[in-house]
């Protein structure tokens, strides 16, 4: 049975929101990972850094010197903290965007996919 031209711009964008969907799943998984445990994507020199009070001072020697063990112990959790925040915000956002585009290609492939099935049924009562 011969495809019509539209069947197979049809099919070719429903091919092409598959893409977009798989991308969109794949990224949405690690951002779950992510925001569930956002000091697995942190740089790894900044979780170093906020492993240790010795690693810690290393950047901040200068701003630190006259602090006590305790206060330097409290400044660094809570700098990670922030940091551990920060990473979970923007990855949030991340997974809205992804979530977005999930949407607007499913959308897309649906309204194709229909088309395509139509213009196959046509092909087959015309033939």
């Amino acid at each position: 049975m011969k495809k019509s031209g539209l069947e197979i711009y049809a099919l070719a964008v429903c091919y092409t929101a598959i893409i977009a969907i798989t991308a969109c799943l794949s990224l949405g998984i690690w951002s779950g990972v992510k925001i569930a445990v956002p000091s697995i994507s942190i740089d790894s020199y900044q979780y170093w850094r906020f492993q240790s009070n010795e690693n810690y001072l290393r950047d901040n020697a200068e701003d630190m010197s006259a602090l006590s063990s305790p206060e330097i112990t409290r400044r660094r959790t809570e700098e990670y903290r922030l940091a551990v925040n920060r990473e979970r915000r923007d990855t949030f956002q991340n997974l809205v965007q992804q979530l977005i585009v999930l949407l607007m290609s499913s959308a897309v492939f649906l309204i194709h996919w229909r088309l395509a099935r139509k213009m196959r049924r046509k092909a087959e009562a015309d033939s």
